[in-house]
């Protein structure tokens, strides 16, 4: 929480610009995955701290090396770039993981396959845009090593609206993650504050001291 509040300030320090975007990926398929002697439940999850969206399960079975979904997973995602909306935006990556889960000895085992990072600030754009994209998967399963999987996907980004540096604390993971306990606020809990502008000079000072 600390960490994302520091990033927040720094980037309200150098005039950053924040910029939601609604991004849509469409989970096609999975090939060259490992071959197996049991049937094993495969999904996929698009996650980045506490943001997490997964796919259905889809049942692989014996000697069959693919999996496919055609699953629309969506998140809403603040992207930065400088104030005068020049160049490219700050790069801000989400990971998918490749999970599997199988029965063996008699017990549930639920287990990540492999995993790869998705830097969405190369498909962001001011119009809405769909692009198709294939990523190489490591596979660390069960001790393989040496072997990518590939991972087809649709990535559509549109852009949802241009906001102010005043805007940004209506866009803080912080408001995210207590989001769920709005409707459950406990009178004695401490009020929490995000920092703003008026404030980062301070913190820098005290920092350098």
């Amino acid at each position: 929480m600390l960490k994302k509040l520091q990033n927040k300030m720094h980037r309200m320090a150098t005039a950053k610009q924040p910029v939601r975007f609604r991004f849509d990926l469409t989970i096609e398929r999975i090939d060259d995955l490992v071959l197996e002697t049991k049937e094993i439940n495969v999904n996929v999850s698009w996650s980045r701290g506490r943001k997490r969206k997964s796919t259905n399960s889809v049942l692989v079975y014996p000697g069959e090396d693919s999996a496919a979904w055609n699953d629309t997973l969506s998140q809403m995602v603040t992207l930065y770039r400088d104030k005068r909306g020049l160049g490219s935006f700050d790069a801000k990556e989400y990971v998918l993981n490749v999970h599997a889960k199988y029965i063996e000895l008699g017990a549930s085992v639920s287990d990540i396959m492999g995993s790869v990072a998705i830097d969405l600030s190369k498909y962001a754009s001011m119009e809405t845009v769909s692009e198709k994209v294939t990523l190489r998967v490591p596979i660390t399963y069960r001790g393989y090593t040496n072997k990518f999987a590939q991972l087809r996907l649709g990535v559509r980004s549109s852009w949802v609206k241009e906001l102010n540096i005043n805007d940004i604390d209506q866009l803080t993971n912080v408001s995210d993650a207590f989001s769920n306990c709005s409707s459950q606020q406990d009178p004695n809990r401490t009020s929490f504050n995000v920092p703003t502008s008026s404030s980062v000079a301070e913190l820098e000072s005290m920092q350098k001291r």
